[in-house]
């Protein structure tokens, strides 16, 4: 049978290549069979020497591709796939844009606030209330101008209010997401700071101090737009931004914080196929000759059955089992280790079958020589009661069976000698009961009936007892030779 190897597939994510006995390549063919499906992937780590090997979707070594040696020591396994990790998720980056807001948000607004808070007087004058507000806005000529229209003031103190939080929350975000790289709770806190620096930011760029008559709330005169200030940006966008790169760095968190364990993993299945390797030679070896053992016995009870029996589904499974013995040896000889060692259950299962087969073949067979003996026994211990006639009938049925011994029989035809010895059994278990009962004898030696009432006085006292005693004996020579 020919087996045609499967090529082991390198499949390399970045611009490196290999020749045919390049370190990594001879690592890969001394490592793997054929047939399996292999790839390597390079690592984003240091250099971009090492590649993570997959072998039928397991990770099981991190290799040097430079010289083609597996990576075994476990701190710098770790280290290599943490930092590939947060490489291939723009780990850093990300938290860069998170911790950095505050910068971000600075630069876009820190201008045009500062520019409202000289309008409003607010930049020499706290506004905190009513009064505050007042005092802060009379600072300025032009506010004062417009202090009493109605809703100025209010508008006036609901800005300062909130971006007096603004501030406060931006301040505390900045302190909790300088732990976001290391912490999956500063990553959450961050979250909610952000989502209250969201609703701030949006708040604080619908306050009326700022909206124009280009503003939809304006147009439909939902607001009072008083077109004081000129616009803020207060970073609605940077803040909904590092929002979405906190939960994109949440995740990348997880995947770093995982790779001790992954690291154990590539560990523990690179030793594993790395004891494979050493044994494989060993166990395959051990398999053919559990094999060839295996034929030898099956050889000997198909001697056995020769001449005996003829079982067409015996010779079917010898023929099964031999055709798997040359798959399994051209498995092995092709370098398909793995494959042939996977047939071992369906040879067991095979093997069990077939001895289980020939074992009850050989049941069966001798199932009815025993029969047949048991029954020759009783005839002819019984002939005394049944008379030479009925005997000789038995004895040529017996033997009609037994020619049939002379070639092998098929299962059914042992099965329907089996049914007929048991047939003439019964028939000769009947007559000897009713000439027992009936007290009647026939001569051995002539076939004649001899009544009960000629025979000699001196013996009609024990003849009625002696049939009943010829019963007994016959039926425990039989016993005897069933056990």
């Amino acid at each position: 049978m020919s087996i045609k190897p499967m090529p082991i597939f390198i499949l390399f994510l970045i611009s490196v290549s290999f020749a045919a006995q390049a370190p990594l390549a001879q690592f890969l063919n001394k490592s793997f069979e054929p047939d399996q499906q292999v790839s390597a992937q390079p690592l984003l780590y240091g250099n971009g020497n090492f590649a993570l090997v997959i072998a039928d979707g397991a990770e099981t070594y991190v290799v040097d591709s430079a010289n083609g040696k597996a990576v075994q020591d476990k701190a710098q396994l770790q280290a290599m796939l943490a930092a590939d990790a947060r490489n291939k998720s723009g780990f850093d980056a990300k938290v860069s844009e998170v911790t950095l807001l505050d910068e971000n948000l600075a630069a876009l607004h820190s201008v045009t606030e500062a520019k409202c808070s000289l309008l409003t007087g607010t930049d020499m004058h706290e506004c905190k209330d009513r009064d505050t507000c007042i005092l802060a806005c009379k600072s300025n000529p032009n506010c004062d101008i417009i202090l009493y229209s109605d809703g100025f003031w209010e508008a006036l103190l609901e800005w300062n209010v909130k971006k007096l939080e603004f501030d406060s929350r931006l301040s505390e975000y900045n302190a909790t997401s300088s732990n976001v790289g290391a912490d999956a709770s500063a990553i959450d806190s961050s979250v909610t700071l952000a989502d209250r620096l969201l609703f701030l930011a949006t708040n604080m760029s619908k306050n009326t101090i700022f909206l124009n008559r280009t503003d939809a709330e304006c147009q439909d005169k939902s607001a009072r737009c008083f077109e004081y200030c000129p616009k803020v940006d207060y970073g609605i966008v940077q803040i909904t931004a590092s929002k979405s790169s906190l939960f994109s760095l949440k995740a990348s968190l997880a995947s770093v914080q995982l790779q001790p364990s992954r690291a154990d993993a590539i560990l523990s299945n690179g030793r594993q196929n790395d004891e494979y390797l050493a044994t494989r030679n060993g166990k395959l070896q051990d398999f053919k000759n559990e094999i060839r053992n295996a034929i030898r016995i099956l050889s000997e009870k198909k001697s056995q059955l020769s001449g005996k029996v003829s079982d067409p589904m015996f010779d079917i499974a010898i023929s099964g089992i031999s055709n798997l013995s040359v798959e399994i040896t051209s498995l092995g000889d092709a370098g398909l280790y793995r494959a042939a060692l996977a047939k071992k259950p369906d040879f067991d299962t095979a093997y069990s079958g077939a001895s289980d087969r020939a074992a009850s073949d050989l049941f069966s067979y001798g199932q009815l020589t025993g029969a047949l003996d048991s029954l020759s026994g009783k005839i002819n211990k019984s002939a005394t009661i049944i008379g030479a006639s009925s005997t000789a009938t038995y004895n040529s049925q017996v033997s009609g069976l037994r020619a049939k011994l002379a070639s092998p029989m098929s299962l059914s035809e042992i099965s329907s000698a089996n049914s007929k010895s048991e047939e003439i059994n019964g028939r000769l278990n009947s007559e000897i009961a009713e000439k027992a009962t009936s007290g009647s004898g026939t001569s051995a030696a002539t076939g004649a009936q001899q009544p009960a009432s000629q025979a000699p006085s001196s013996q009609k006292a024990a003849l009625p007892c002696l049939p009943a005693l010829a019963v007994l004996a016959v039926f425990g020579f039989v016993s005897i030779r069933r056990k």
